[in-house]
């Protein structure tokens, strides 16, 4: 609670400017920066999943489509199994007519299929049937293996086409599916195997392709890590096994230690994954527009806001800070204030009215104020001029030497001693003295009460060195001294020891003026003090009290300590090489 009251006054002593500088910051420019930052990272976040929800529906819509290739296969893999020409030409007994009739039966089959290249029924030795591009022979290792898995068959890697008939066919990329056709229980019979190849361009033509610009990987990878299809052809045949290990089920989103996006999605006929790699930055860009945008937003605002202090600052802040300084040299007594134009609103009137009652106050002290001033000068003076010093002395003087001349030198030294007190009093009118003066009267006043208390009450002075030309307030220990004597010390049948200790503390003066007397109650001193009332026995400490406060300012003046039975202390606390420098 405390530290927020402190803030709020921190904040309340801020100039206006500083006020509203802040004011903008904390209430224009910082809940817009914080709410843009939210809903962009909202928005951001937001768009991100979108973008994610519409990639991997377009991979699935792929992903059917190549399933749909590889499920036409499966069923002309059936056909052929159960076509009766075609399982004449695989027994050896088929006529001319039986190949044109298969010939025909293929074609009606695959005149949709433009994905298919090359069909073939081959034996160890040769190839008796072949549909579409024409092969010189099969590949040994690919029919060892498909007489190895039989009728389930298998899917070869993607490989190039170099056993074509035709020179425009070779090297052509392609995936073949082998499997045995008519397999027998009798080994005497010659094995025979089917091979449908399919085009790899078929397969990449079928693959996401709607962020190729933007260097988008799309693959189709079997599931032991191969790439069998990619836009990017040196990706074919590589291996991504550790890719595929990382999937977490068969459709998803993940991110890269790079920050690459991987899109994956399952095929439901094939152990293959259709994957697209999305760079970073594909999606950064957006992001780049939108915090663009919400940094323009923020800038406009932080303009806005610039222009509106120059505007505060121009019409209300600067008017109000001349005004105040014109206040400023007013309080200090400057009167004579350049007039300024003024607007003609609320700060101008509140001005203008300033302008008028610093020349009716002006005009009031000219008139009343200073004719009062001479008029007191005038009395004080006629005063003085009633009490003729030179007069006192020289009277005083002639006692002097009268009481020297009749041997009463007792008296002789008391009269001397009144002279002095005398000269200290008047001072020649002046209100400071060092305190080397002051202390010479505070002894001459001793030795005239000693006349009166004999040696009951005795006087020990101790000064910091460099302290006696400090000058100070005329008549402010003497006081002190005499209080102690009159409510301390006289009351007191063995007397007792006045201490007058003077020093210095960082800035301060400390004059302390300690008593063993019978002391005092402080509450009961404090509010006689405060009562006001200039009978009380208080009145002293009260008077030298205003008067230091006059002098210096309310945080100086005297502390009393007092106890009963145990003395009384007062410390007086004067700036030093504050005020008056001079004692004249």
């Amino acid at each position: 609670m405390y530290t927020s009251l402190l803030r709020r006054r921190r904040f309340r002593d801020l100039s206006l400017r500083g006020k509203l500088a802040l004011s903008i910051i904390l209430c224009i420019i910082l809940p817009i920066f914080i709410i843009a930052m939210i809903i962009g990272q909202n928005l951001s976040k937001e768009a991100r999943l979108n973008t994610y929800d519409n990639q991997l529906s377009l991979m699935e819509n792929s992903i059917d489509d190549i399933d749909l290739i590889y499920e036409q296969v499966s069923d002309l893999k059936t056909i052929f199994q159960l076509n009766y020409d075609i399982q004449k030409i695989v027994k050896g007994s088929a006529e001319a007519k039986d190949f044109y009739l298969a010939a025909t039966k293929i074609q009606d089959l695959t005149q949709t299929a433009s994905y298919i290249h090359a069909i073939t029924i081959s034996t160890e030795e040769e190839i008796i049937f072949q549909h579409d591009k024409f092969l010189l022979y099969e590949k040994p290792e690919y029919f060892r293996k498909a007489v190895a898995t039989g009728l389930s068959g298998f899917w070869t890697e993607t490989y190039a086409l170099d056993n074509a008939f035709f020179e425009r066919d070779k090297n052509t990329q392609v995936l073949t599916y082998f499997c045995l056709i008519n397999q027998v229980q009798n080994m005497d019979k010659t094995l025979t195997v089917l091979g449908i190849s399919i085009k790899e361009e078929s397969l990449a033509k079928l693959l996401l392709n709607q962020y190729e610009n933007r260097e988008a990987r799309n693959l189709l990878i079997r599931g032991d890590g191969l790439v069998l299809s990619s836009h990017d052809k040196h990706l074919i045949n590589t291996q991504m096994k550790s890719t595929i290990e990382s999937f977490d089920g068969d459709r998803g989103v993940l991110i890269g230690d790079d920050g690459d996006v991987f899109f994956y999605q399952k095929s439901q006929v094939i152990d293959a994954y259709l994957v697209s790699i999305i760079p970073a930055r594909v999606f950064s860009t957006g992001q780049s527009a939108l915090y663009f945008t919400i940094g323009l937003a923020i800038f406009l605002s932080a303009l806005f806001g610039i222009v509106f202090s120059i505007i505060q600052n121009s019409f209300i802040i600067r008017p109000l800070g001349e005004l105040l300084e014109d206040m400023d040299k007013v309080k200090a007594g400057d009167f004579s204030i350049q007039e300024r134009s003024h607007n003609q609103d609320e700060i101008g009137t509140i001005t203008e009215g300033f302008d008028e009652m610093r020349g009716t106050l002006k005009q009031t002290i000219d008139e009343v104020y200073l004719s009062r001033i001479h008029e007191q000068e005038a009395r004080y003076t006629a005063l003085l001029s009633q009490l003729n010093p030179h007069f006192l002395y020289n009277t005083l003087d002639s006692i002097h030497w009268l009481a020297i001349k009749n041997r009463d030198y007792t008296v002789g030294e008391q009269i001397e001693t009144l002279s002095d007190v005398f000269r200290h009093v008047l001072s020649e009118g002046r209100n400071y003295v060092s305190i080397d003066e002051e202390l010479k009267f505070v002894t001459d006043y001793m030795l005239l009460l000693k006349a009166r208390h004999g040696d009951r009450i005795n006087l020990d002075i101790t000064v910091e060195e460099g302290l006696g030309m400090q000058c100070i307030p005329k008549l402010i220990i003497q006081p002190l001294v005499e209080n102690s004597i009159q409510h301390g010390l006289e009351s007191k049948v063995d007397g007792g020891t006045i201490s007058i200790v003077i020093c210095s503390q960082g800035e301060e003066l400390l004059i302390t003026v300690k008593d063993d007397g019978v002391g005092a109650d402080e509450h009961e001193v404090r509010e006689k003090m405060d009562s006001g009332d200039v009978l009380s026995s208080a009145f002293a400490l009260r008077n030298i009290d205003k008067r230091l406060k006059l002098s210096f300012g309310e945080e100086f003046g005297i502390k009393i300590t007092s106890e009963l039975d145990k003395g009384f202390q007062v410390c007086m606390h004067i700036p030093v090489n504050e005020g008056v420098q001079s004692c004249d």
